[in-house]
């Protein structure tokens, strides 16, 4: 029997608290209204067409929404419930509930006895260009001489971002909205709740004399709006988040939220995003003493948990076995929504730390994997003495790991697969010059596809 996964799903985007009550639009309205009886199916069969997939859901008594060619699946919506014979489709791979996606904050009641936080610090206006304390901590700008992101696709799964800030106006590159519509996304990315915005800017905000800098400043962001302007959503939702990331041929994906317990359609994504070669950074949570949230915690993830200006954890930050390194999360300056600046404090604002970092280890070599990437971030990252749960590897560390991903030996094995009378020769691990046979040979750079391993495993075995 095909299992059927429910998920009460607690996504925060720190930073934020939960007196988020700005008026929700009819469409999202219905959207949110639906999503108690909505469920994402994955169709195992790739072969049907996407009406036929549809009808299944008609036929169950369902009514087909937004497709998701990512995972092969489509939401269905069913006010009176669904089909028992839908776990028995041989067409189907799983069915799995999609439920409501909070933004809620994840602030302590009280710092050091001072009464309770407030929720947002007021705006700031830098007089000058500022290189914020974490984008320092991380040692970006030394790794700038080396590499600046350019040329890296960084798609940012949040709430949109503020298309006109001049601290972000000449890197923004495009993105969709998938909150306005149940089926078909829409081009409107600006941001009504300034969370995407301040993430976008520890990314990329440009070096450009004014404001504040991102991480690494040129590099090309993209935008999947998930959060509208209530600050719900769906995980189907999100899922389609990731699909249009890999649809665009993102190298980074960054993903400030989480869940807490795991889903089957959102773990196949990841997988799949991960298959597709896309680095994927995400917040570890804001639940200090409880798990790493999902996505962070799926091992395609890195997991980022959050350090103070002292170096310590944050005390909002989660922390477990699955958190691959640490960064800068208390007390942000980013850009922010209306063309302004804000502090925020969240492993929101880690997890771009890391993305951007990302950005620069890409731009120095493209030719590394997604596995080399981060393999590279943690590393290369500091030591900070404290324990493995709450630090994973350590601080990120953006010089040394640009300097590593320099290594002209990273990112360049060269296989050779050498074609001559139905037989051929597959060299697993040494580099091999361009010029070292003089056969007909196919050179390939990089990691071999799913495809080409398996094509060579079945002639020799493993």
């Amino acid at each position: 029997m095909k299992k059927i996964t429910s998920a009460c799903l607690a996504v925060f985007v720190a930073g934020l608290t939960a007196g988020l009550n700005a008026e929700m639009n009819a469409v999202e309205t219905l959207a949110l209204s639906q999503v108690p009886d909505q469920k994402i199916i994955v169709f195992k069969n790739d072969n049907l067409r996407w009406e036929q997939k549809e009808q299944i859901i008609l036929d169950s008594g369902g009514r087909p929404g937004r497709r998701i060619p990512l995972i092969n699946a489509v939401v269905g919506y069913f006010p009176e419930g669904a089909s028992p014979e839908l776990d028995y489709d041989p067409n189907i791979m799983l069915v799995a509930d999609d439920d409501y996606a909070l933004m809620v904050g994840n602030f302590p009641a009280e710092r050091d006895g001072l009464g309770p936080a407030p929720m947002f610090n007021p705006p700031v206006t830098p007089s000058e260009q500022e290189v914020p304390w974490g984008i320092e901590r991380v040692g970006a700008p030394l790794a700038w001489e080396q590499a600046q992101g350019r040329g890296i696709k960084v798609c940012i799964i949040d709430s949109g971002v503020d298309v006109s800030h001049p601290d972000l106006a000449g890197n923004v590159m495009g993105g969709v909205s998938l909150v306005e519509s149940t089926t078909t996304p829409t081009a409107d990315i600006e941001d009504g709740l300034g969370h995407g915005t301040h993430v976008n800017g520890i990314i990329a905000a440009m070096n450009n004399a004014t404001g504040v800098v991102g991480a690494a400043p040129n590099a090309s962001l993209y935008q999947s709006k998930v959060f509208g302007s209530s600050g719900y959503t769906s995980i189907s939702i999100v899922i389609a988040g990731v699909d249009y990331c890999a649809s665009i041929g993102a190298q980074v994906i960054n993903m400030s939220l989480g869940s807490s317990r795991k889903n089957d359609a959102l773990e196949l994504a990841i997988k799949k995003a991960h298959a597709a070669g896309i680095v994927i950074v995400a917040a570890a949570g804001n639940d200090y003493g409880r798990p790493v949230s999902y996505p962070a915690a799926y091992p395609e993830v890195i997991a980022v948990s959050a350090s103070n200006i002292n170096n310590a954890l944050a005390d909002f930050s989660s922390k477990g076995p699955e958190v691959d390194v640490i960064a800068p999360g208390d007390d942000i300056l980013s850009t922010f929504k209306g063309g302004v600046y804000r502090e925020l404090s969240g492993t929101s604002m880690a997890s771009p730390h890391v993305a951007g970092v990302a950005a620069l280890i890409l731009s120095r070599n493209s030719a590394l994997s997604n596995v080399q990437v981060k393999s590279i971030i943690e590393e290369t990252a500091t030591n900070l003495e404290l324990p493995a749960d709450s630090q994973g590897r350590g601080l990120v560390n953006a010089l040394k790991a640009v300097e590593k991903a320099g290594d002209s030996a990273l990112g360049q094995p060269r296989y050779l697969l050498a074609a001559q009378q139905n037989s051929a020769v597959y060299i697993k691990t040494k580099v091999i010059p361009d010029n070292a046979f003089k056969l007909p040979v196919k050179i390939i750079r990089g990691v071999p596809s799913e495809n080409q391993v398996r094509t060579l495993q079945n002639i020799f075995g493993n």
